[in-house]
């Protein structure tokens, strides 16, 4: 059984208590993600801004929609693999190792990806 999620509404120069498990609403809408106090979300954003952007955390490691453009664009794809958290990674060939970026869902929806990244992603994932 699915337990529900904790959610506090929280001024904006608030902070939650130390090791929070939840959501931390803001007044203007922002809203985090926290496991243990750190933010993390593995089923879209954990951090959704009050202007519609948005930012992938796992466990307070924020996987930035830029550097996987970056990797997208300049490294060779060697395909994806279930791993850590259940999530799909992406496996790059770097000029010096391979780089693993995990896919967390929405990322094909980030104003920050170019047009031929959410369609590679798309088409990754499409079932």
């Amino acid at each position: 059984m699915k337990t529900k999620t904790e959610t506090l509404k929280l001024k904006i120069d608030e902070l939650p208590p130390e090791n929070f498990t939840g959501i931390v609403e803001y007044p203007l809408g922002t809203k985090i993600w926290y496991r243990e106090g750190k933010r993390h979300r593995i089923d879209g954003p954990a951090f959704e801004k009050y202007n519609g952007a948005n930012e992938f955390w796992i466990n307070s490691a924020q996987y930035h929609i830029l550097t996987l453009e970056r990797y997208y664009k300049k490294y060779i794809f060697l395909g994806k693999e279930k791993g850590r958290y259940d999530l799909y990674w992406l496996k790059f060939l770097t000029e010096t190792k391979i780089e693993e970026f995990p896919y967390i869902k929405g990322m094909e929806e980030s104003r920050e990806a170019s047009q031929d990244l959410k369609l590679f992603l798309i088409d990754l994932f499409k079932t």
